[in-house]
């Protein structure tokens, strides 16, 4: 121990101890850098180990939801790896239970997903007892890591 109280004694050992203290924060620096970049690199890989979509939406006269559930589990094709911020797409199948028409109106994910389009564009008109097909382009997050979906369909 007292080796070590001597390499940092007096003038220049103050200096040695200056020194290594610059080296420890710029070898830390670079792997926080490091460790950031590699996690946004296009070669990272985002997990998206489920996906719901859950339809706000309201009740039929006999009390049903207008599009027969509230909610869509994809267990088929998850887990799903993607590139970070590359885009994948989902297919909401629905269909109008009730006598009258409605529309989806709007369709976000949770943080960090995004979406980006659906086809048809929103709003999408269902008329009655009609069924049909929404494909929502979702992007995936920036950062490297596992993560669930969770997209919510806003009905009128």
């Amino acid at each position: 121990m007292s080796a070590i109280r001597g390499l940092f004694a007096g003038r220049e050992g103050h200096r040695r101890l200056g020194v290594l203290v610059a080296v420890v924060v710029i070898v830390t620096v670079v792997l926080v850098a490091a460790s950031f970049l590699y996690n946004r690199s296009p070669s990272a890989k985002v997990t998206v180990s489920s996906a719901v979509v859950y339809l706000e939406q309201g009740k039929t006269g006999q009390g049903l939801d207008w599009f027969g559930v509230a909610s869509v589990n994809y267990s088929t094709g998850f887990p799903l790896d993607s590139g970070v911020s590359e885009t994948f797409t989902i297919s909401l199948p629905l269909a109008n239970q009730d006598t009258v028409s409605h529309r989806v109106v709007d369709l976000t994910a949770n943080s960090p997903f995004k979406v980006l389009s659906s086809s048809p564009v929103t709003p999408v008109l269902f008329d009655s007892f009609e069924d049909g097909m929404i494909t929502i382009t979702v992007e995936a997050p920036g950062v490297a890591g596992s993560y669930a979906l969770n997209v919510t369909a806003v009905c009128s």
